[in-house]
């Protein structure tokens, strides 16, 4: 076996030539592709993470503001109640005031009829005894 210098010179030239035009038409290309591919994903990344804080925050503050609506119809309810409350109340003092005029009217109407009565009763008792005497003065006779 016979070794060439000039051969072995030769092929490291080439070795060298064929690495430094792979290097620049193929692996540099191929490095520069995947760290731009790298930066796109990382940045999708970053932007995703912002999107889901995004989405959280404002999920927070819709379930704030649910409550803030929630406490404002059982606010809205209470006053409701409380105004219908009041409603019923002054309906209920002026069915009273009626019931109360209604009754004074009854007690006005029941103290006429019984003055009328006892009128009548003490003119018919009136009579009776007249009758009565009428008779006695006659000495019994009928």
């Amino acid at each position: 076996m016979n070794i060439d210098l000039s051969q072995i010179i030769w092929t490291i030239i080439c070795f060298l030539l064929f690495t430094l035009v792979l290097n620049g038409l193929l692996i540099n290309p191929i490095l520069k592709f995947t760290d731009e591919r790298r930066e796109k994903i990382e940045k999708a990344h970053a932007e995703a993470e912002e999107l889901e804080k995004a989405r959280a925050e404002a999920a927070e503050k819709e379930r704030g503001q649910r409550a803030l609506a929630a406490e404002l119809a059982e606010e809205e309810n209470r006053k409701r109640h409380a105004l219908a409350a009041e409603s019923t109340k002054e309906e209920l003092a002026r069915l009273a005031e009626q019931l109360k005029e209604r009754e004074a009217a009854e007690l006005e109407e029941i103290n006429r009829t019984s003055v009328y009565t006892d009128e009548r009763l003490e003119a018919a008792l009136d009579s009776i005894a007249e009758a009565f005497e009428e008779k006695l003065g006659r000495g019994g006779e009928s």
